[in-house]
């Protein structure tokens, strides 16, 4: 009882608005504040409640929060309570959200605005509250008004935080410009099919929100998110009975390698079943309703199941290998990156020197590129009937000469050439020694990259470019190659004097009065970064350009120095008053800049200050005096009696409790006494 009566005040809550939008309307109606509230339903078993974490209360309140005093509070039932959260989103993806509560909470949190509060002008202008929907990061528009959803104060431009008190009243936290006022609307101009797609958004959402039951029953030993995960494949693959995972459509790679490992058991990371789940809502063209009715294949289950990617290596299949049909010189092809795009499992023959894996699309083992087809089925027929180079060229116009010397080049060293095939009978190969070393040299000048290495051995080596590629095709090229398939790191060049160098630009900088560069000082003495960091120079660069720094602080405070001197000297000299303010806005610097950069300079300022107050003061003493002076002489002559009232009276200067205004009064006084005695006698 003493519960329900603590906030008697209860305003209505809106439909779809949001727990912690209606918490600070409970505050503002009860008088209190919405950390009054949270002090009062936080259980604090799991962690302190702190004003980052507010968003908990619409994701998964019973994180944070004492559900049952909540409702006990509000006097609502708790499928009303939760209503007005995402857990109703949740609760139809998992079996038991409170047991995965901390990795749900994550997962949510990807999908949803946590750091910003976003609302509709017109929406607030009909209703005080936030609606719970206008939190998901993909929802841009609102499908009431069609008119962006914004989280921007259009009077200061500043991002409205997710809480803060001026919830109560819908204005900004920076200004309190009232957020539903704004300039013209700018309606949204959008084409059909974009607000069509936030459309979907909208319905997926509110039926995740909004509708009870979960979107889907189980599947045999399945559990809700395996379900689910199922059911995704299953209706991407156009539901046919055998997996495969080259016929998916609406996932990407990345989401059915998740949603296998969930399948199976395995511990999925680095996605959201939820995000997942809405994502193929929207690019497919299934509803909730076809979803929830589709009955996963036994077929297509057990093939999911079975389906593992073989790692075992194939044999070789190449007609002129010694090793054909064995796997005894497979070599595993780790660094073969551009065939690990449509195979896995690269591999190579060190005896034929062809490439193998297993075809992403079909799994099946097989040769990566066409080598063997170029050599048995068009190469080789040319050759044996005695087709030059040039005129195979001319024939075959979908291969290159280039193609056509690489491929010959192979042959030869496969002891493929016919031997009467005449136009490599001019071919004059002189016994190349310390080849494996050449091909280092050339490795270092252009990395590993085949193509690039033929402009290079021509001009190193005089080759051309089919005797390149039958050097590159020796069997000890080849195995180089394949164990040093990374590129090597370049030496850099020896660089000399550096330090001294250093020196000499910074001396350049300082007589040129420009800043010191890093880009500045490569490009000066022709020094990459890379070799700044080979010789460890980085730490003097940053010594050097901090140096700089301080130089051009100190130059810059003795400018504003003079400024400041100028200043004053010419105020005191015009014997015109000044303070602080007035010497900061002379020089162009505030005071925090120089208290933190100069406080000697800050000290001055004010002691300058202090001089100029003496001074105005004793400008204004010497003008009362003289007043004072000039009144007195007046009473005297208008036969008015002489006296502090009077002087006060005519001259309009009080001089009670001034002590040297009153001694000069005095003497004044006493010299007019002695000046009628005088005339007396």
């Amino acid at each position: 009882m003493y519960d329900e009566k603590r906030y008697a005040v209860r305003p209505k809550i809106e439909e779809g608005e949001a727990l912690t939008s209606y918490l600070f309307r409970l505050a503002e109606a009860n008088g209190t504040s919405f950390l009054g509230i949270i002090h009062t339903i936080n259980t604090q078993d799991y962690l302190k409640i702190y004003s980052k974490r507010y968003y908990h209360l619409d994701l998964i309140p019973y994180r944070q929060v004492d559900v049952s005093l909540l409702e006990s509070l509000l006097c609502m039932s708790h499928d009303e309570l939760l209503s007005h959260t995402y857990y109703p989103a949740v609760a139809k993806i998992y079996d038991n959200p409170l047991d995965e509560i901390d990795d749900i909470s994550f997962q949510l949190s990807l999908l949803i605005e946590t750091k910003k509060r976003k609302f509709c002008r017109k929406c607030l202008l009909e209703n005080r509250g936030y609606k719970l929907i206008w939190q998901i990061k993909d929802i841009e528009i609102c499908k009431i008004h069609n008119i962006p959803i914004e989280s921007v104060c259009r009077n200061c431009g500043k991002i409205q935080p997710f809480t803060r008190e001026q919830m109560m009243i819908p204005s900004c936290v920076f200004c309190t410009y009232p957020l539903r006022f704004g300039h013209e609307d700018c309606v949204v101009k959008e084409v059909q099919q974009e607000f069509s797609i936030q459309l979907k958004i909208y319905e997926v959402w509110e039926r995740l929100l909004r509708s009870k039951g979960a979107i889907s029953s189980r599947i045999d030993d399945f559990n809700l998110q395996q379900t689910l995960a199922l059911k995704m494949l299953y209706l991407s693959q156009s539901q046919e009975n055998k997996y495969r995972m080259s016929r998916i459509k609406y996932l990407t790679k990345g989401e059915i390698k998740f949603l296998r490992r969930l399948i199976r058991g395995e511990d999925p990371k680095y996605h959201s079943i939820i995000g997942i789940l809405i994502r193929f809502f929207l690019k497919s063209n299934y509803s909730i309703d076809e979803f929830q009715k589709v009955d996963v294949s036994k077929e297509f289950i057990q093939s999911m199941l079975e389906d593992q990617q073989k790692t075992e290596r194939g044999p070789c299949f190449t007609p002129w290998c010694q090793y054909k049909g064995t796997t005894t010189t497979m070599f595993e092809y780790i660094q073969y990156k551009k065939a690990n795009v449509t195979h896995h499992t690269s591999s190579i023959c060190t005896s034929c020197f062809v490439s193998y894996g297993y075809d992403r699309k079909n799994g099946e083992w097989g040769e990566i590129g066409n080598t063997i087809n170029l050599v048995s089925d068009i190469i080789l027929p040319l050759l044996e009937v005695g087709v030059s180079r040039n005129k195979m060229g001319q024939m075959l116009a979908e291969i290159s000469i280039h193609k056509i010397n690489i491929i010959i080049g192979y042959m030869y060293n496969q002891n493929l050439i016919p031997k009467d095939y005449k136009f490599l009978s001019n071919l004059k190969l002189q016994t190349e020694e310390g080849l494996v070393n050449k091909f280092k040299i050339l490795r270092k000048h252009v990395g590993g990259f085949r193509y690039k290495m033929v402009t290079i051995a021509n001009k190193l080596f005089g080759w051309s470019a089919l005797e390149y590629y039958i050097y590159y095709y020796t069997s000890e090229v080849q195995m180089y190659l394949i164990h040093n398939e990374r590129k090597e790191e370049k030496e850099p060049r020896v660089h000399k004097d550096l330090d001294q160098k250093l020196v000499e630009y910074q001396e350049i900088c300082k007589l040129e009065k420009k800043t010191f560069s890093s880009k500045d000082f490569y490009e000066s003495y022709g020094v990459s970064h890379g070799v700044l960091g080979c010789y460890n120079l980085f730490d003097e660069v940053a010594a050097a350009r901090e140096k700089q720094n301080e130089q051009l602080k100190s130059d810059e405070i003795q400018f504003y120095w003079s400024k400041a001197r100028e200043y004053t000297e010419k105020k005191l000299n015009e014997e015109q008053p000044f303070n602080c303010e007035s010497v900061y806005a002379a020089i162009g610097k505030r005071r925090k800049w120089l208290k933190e950069n100069s406080p000697d300079f800050a000290e001055w300022i004010h002691q300058q200050v202090d001089v100029s107050k003496r001074q105005q003061a004793e400008i204004q003493l010497h003008q009362a005096k003289k007043k004072i002076k000039e009144t007195i002489k007046q009473l005297v002559e208008n036969d008015i009696n002489v006296s502090k009232t009077n002087i006060a009276k005519y001259s309009g200067i009080n001089m009670w409790g001034q002590i040297e205004l009153g001694m000069y009064y005095h003497s004044l006084i006493e010299n007019l006494g002695e000046g009628e005695n005088s005339d007396a006698g």
